[in-house]
């Protein structure tokens, strides 16, 4: 017993320092536990009271975002789970991993339906399309692969990145699939045909994260250069880089932020260590990873910046 008292006593103390470092207006709302590892990668259910989660413990945990509970545990890979997505229609979860699958859950019940097989690399990032009727994968291997999800069969695979392809997106409509690569581009891709649309220079480092606006008009990209792009979706040109004076952009959807270098505040569904709601713990230097993302209701990237001067 009292060694149980000890541990809830340090729990406390632990909330009580998360919650004084939090910016003014900012709530943290609850604490989720239950990863050994490092979690890489968050997914919220189409409702938002269901989150999925993935790390290096080779898991996938699904929450009740309410009260915080622990709905399941899914069990299926063989090394660290690097990228989860949940579709918006047909209840299905994808998870890719380190051990170079893809695997398709049901999510209402954590059955798993099939193992998909076909990259010749560690899976780094996974994402169903509007329809949940299409999967794409983006690999170690440098290519991307479209998964028919009915059939769990290998549709297209889209060759031409010359680097490990570490995000995929879908545009709203499912028409056109952007791919960012340590080849430092980002390529637009046909998702009907798989034809290359057009490739989109300008960034100075590896391109770690893609994602469309709600109307699909603007594609963000973030990069190791420290930079986030905005492009037109529709044109070749960049119509406005983003130049954060610190390292490491991390996803926010909850709260607006002005830039980089100033967040009026930030809360970011993601941790390191197996905290994972609405807990920041700045990652090492090995394990920054910008991640940019547009909330449903503004067309403007969502950024949070680790407190680490840069070298200009």
């Amino acid at each position: 017993m009292v060694k149980d008292t000890r541990s809830e006593g340090e729990s406390d103390r632990r909330s009580e320092e998360e919650t004084r470092k939090l910016p003014p207006g900012v709530k943290l709302l609850r604490t989720l536990e239950g990863h050994q590892g490092l979690v890489r990668c968050l997914s919220f259910d189409p409702s938002g009271r269901t989150l999925a989660s993935g790390g290096d413990d080779e898991k996938v945990i699904l929450w009740d975002v309410a009260d915080g509970k622990r709905l399941r545990t899914l069990k299926g890979h063989e090394d660290s789970v690097s990228s989860v997505s949940i579709s918006r229609w047909n209840r299905r979860l994808a998870s890719g991993s380190l051990d170079n699958s893809v695997i398709l859950w049901e999510a209402g019940s954590g059955k798993l339906l099939q193992t998909l097989e076909g990259h010749q690399g560690f899976v780094m990032s996974v994402s169903f399309d509007p329809s949940s009727l299409t999967l794409a994968s983006g690999s170690e291997d440098g290519r991307v692969i479209l998964w028919d999800v009915l059939n769990s069969t290998q549709r297209l695979t889209l060759e031409g990145h010359q680097g490990t392809v570490y995000s995929v997106s879908f545009d709203p409509l499912g028409r056109t699939l952007a791919s960012g690569s340590f080849d430092y581009t980002v390529k637009l891709w046909d998702s009907a045909s798989g034809n290359l649309l057009r490739t989109l220079e300008g960034h100075r480092g590896q391109v770690l994260n893609v994602s469309f606006d709600p109307l699909g008009r603007t594609l963000a990209s973030g990069s190791f250069d420290y930079t986030v792009k905005l492009w037109d979706s529709a044109e070749e040109a960049c119509c406005a880089p983003w130049k954060g004076t610190q390292t490491g952009l991390t996803v926010s959807g909850f709260l607006r932020m002005d830039g980089c270098s100033r967040p009026r505040a930030a809360m970011a569904p993601c941790g390191y260590g197996g905290a994972i709601l609405g807990r920041q713990s700045p990652p090492s230097r090995s394990q920054r990873m910008p991640i940019v993302g547009f909330p449903p209701w503004r067309f403007i990237p969502l950024c949070r910046c680790w407190p680490r001067q840069v070298r200009h």
